[in-house]
C-alpha cells in the first residue's frame, strides 16, 4: 500500500489530464470560429482544474490507511490537505475505517503455504435466529427452528447468495451486529420485537414463506453467535488449516474415512476431481456463545430496553401500503412508488439494471450516430461505416436500396 497508492493517485491525475488535453485538441480541430474555440477551451480547462482539485482533496482520507502514508503522503498532497477539513462535513469521501482490517479472520499458528505465512482461517461471525412457531388457528408450540434469511449465511448446505457489490441492508447490518453485542445494536432488539409482533415489514425480510403469509406465527425467539467457515477440498493447503472441514467427493467424510484419508497422500488427479464436484455442504460452523436469551411476545424486558434506547414497539405496517400514505411529493410520485413496491414484491431487482443497460446502449448509439456510423433502420437495416462524404454518396445509397 505504501508503494502503490501514491503512484495510483498520480496515475489518476495523468489520465484525467490526458483526457482533457484530447478534448482540447478535438475542439481546436473541429470547431469553427475563434469565439467557439475560446469558450470550448476555457470550459475544458475549468473542468480540468475542478477534476484535479476534487481528486486531490478526496484522496486525502486514503493517506490514513498506514502511518507511513499519513507521514509522507503523495506528491502534491500538502497542497490539498488544508481543504480536506472543509470538504469533510459534506461526506464526499470516506476514510475507509470499517475495512482497514479484514473481519472474519481467525487465529492460526504454524507455517502456511511455502512456509511464508500462517494458514488462512476464516471465522465469519454470524447471528443465527431460532424461533418457536404456532399455527395461525392455534395449537401447540413447535420446537426451536432456525429462521432463514434471503442472503446471509445460515443453512450449511445453502450456496452463498450475496455477491458484491450487492449489500442487502438487514443481512449486511447483522454481520456488523455479530462483531459486537446487542447492547451496541438496539435496532436488532427492535427487529426481534417486530418479529414477535408479526409485523409484515419485519417478517418479509425473512426467507420463511409460511411466516410471511401469516400461516405461522413466532411466539418465542432467541439467537446464538456462530463462527462460519467454508468447507475445503482435500489438498495439502487445506490440511494445513487447523479445524478446517475437508470434503471428500463433495461430502463431509465420517471419522473413519477422515482417518484413512489422512494416512494417504492425495494425488493431483483426485484434487482436480474434487474441484469439478458441487459440494453438498458449503459451510461449517462453531458455536461461540449465546447472543440474546429466549424471549416471548410482550416481554417486559424488551419494552424497557427499547424505551431506554429510543425505539418504539409499534408495528409501522406493510411496505405495500406505503404508497397509500400521502407523500410530500404529491400524486406524481405515486406511480413511481407503486413500481418500486412491485419490483420488491415480485423480486424483479434485475429489471432496473436491464433498463439502465438499454438506456446506456441507446445513449451510446445516439452519441456515435453521424460521427462514426449511420444506421438506416428504415432502409432494410443497412449499416454504413463512417459518415457520408457528401449528399451525392447518400443519394447513391438510396438509389441502390430502391
Amino acid at each position: 500500500i505504501n508503494a502503490t497508492l501514491p503512484w495510483a493517485i498520480l496515475l489518476v491525475f495523468v489520465l484525467v489530464g490526458a483526457s482533457c488535453l484530447w478534448h482540447l485538441r478535438r475542439i481546436s480541430e473541429g470547431s469553427n470560429g475563434m469565439v467557439k474555440k475560446s469558450f470550448g477551451g476555457m470550459g475544458k480547462l475549468l473542468q480540468l482544474i475542478i477534476c484535479f482539485f476534487c481528486i486531490g482533496v478526496l484522496s486525502i482520507p486514503m493517506l490514513d490507511l498506514t502511518p507511513q502514508l499519513h507521514r509522507d503522503g503523495y506528491p502534491g498532497s500538502r497542497l490539498f490537505s488544508p481543504y480536506w477539513p472543509k470538504a469533510r462535513q459534506y461526506h464526499l469521501s470516506s476514510g475507509y475505517g470499517l475495512f482497514r482490517r479484514m473481519t472474519g479472520v481467525g487465529k492460526a499458528s504454524g507455517p502456511g503455504w511455502a512456509g511464508l505465512t500462517s494458514p488462512s482461517v476464516v471465522a465469519r461471525p454470524e447471528i443465527i435466529l431460532e424461533a418457536q412457531l404456532r399455527d395461525k388457528g392455534g395449537g401447540s408450540v413447535s420446537d426451536w427452528k432456525e429462521l432463514k434469511f434471503r442472503w446471509k449465511p445460515g443453512d450449511l448446505k445453502q450456496m452463498p447468495l450475496q455477491v458484491a457489490p450487492h449489500q442487502p441492508r438487514l443481512d449486511w447490518r447483522m454481520w456488523f451486529a455479530a462483531l459486537g453485542s446487542y447492547n451496541h445494536n438496539p435496532w436488532f432488539i427492535a427487529f426481534l420485537d417486530r418479529l414477535l409482533g408479526g409485523c409484515p415489514d419485519a417478517t418479509h425480510l425473512l426467507n420463511e414463506p409460511e411466516i410471511e403469509a401469516g400461516k405461522k406465527r413466532i411466539v418465542g425467539i432467541r439467537s446464538n453467535l456462530y463462527a462460519y467457515d467454508f468447507t475445503r477440498i482435500d489438498s495439502d493447503w487445506s490440511r494445513s488449516i487447523p479445524g478446517a472441514t475437508i470434503l471428500k467427493d463433495g461430502k463431509v467424510p465420517s471419522e473413519q474415512d477422515r482417518a484413512s484419508s489422512n494416512a494417504t497422500h492425495l494425488t493431483k488427479l483426485g484434487w482436480w476431481k474434487d474441484m469439478t464436484i458441487f459440494p453438498h455442504q458449503y459451510w461449517s460452523r462453531t458455536l461461540v456463545k449465546e447472543y440474546t436469551p429466549a424471549v416471548k411476545a410482550g416481554d417486559a424486558s424488551i419494552q424497557e430496553f427499547l424505551k431506554g434506547t429510543g425505539y418504539s414497539s409499534t408495528c409501522v405496517g406493510r411496505y405495500i401500503d406505503r404508497c397509500s400514505v400521502p407523500a410530500k411529493g404529491g400524486r406524481p410520485l405515486h406511480p413511481l412508488c407503486s413500481l418500486t413496491v412491485l419490483i420488491r414484491q415480485r423480486h424483479l431487482m434485475w429489471l432496473p439494471v436491464f433498463f439502465l443497460v438499454l438506456v446506456w446502449r441507446w445513449r451510446l448509439g445516439t452519441l456515435f450516430k453521424g460521427e462514426f456510423y449511420h444506421w438506416y433502420s428504415q432502409r432494410g437495416g443497412i449499416l454504413v461505416i463512417g459518415p457520408p462524404k457528401n449528399e451525392r454518396d447518400d443519394d447513391s445509397i438510396q438509389k441502390i436500396e430502391q
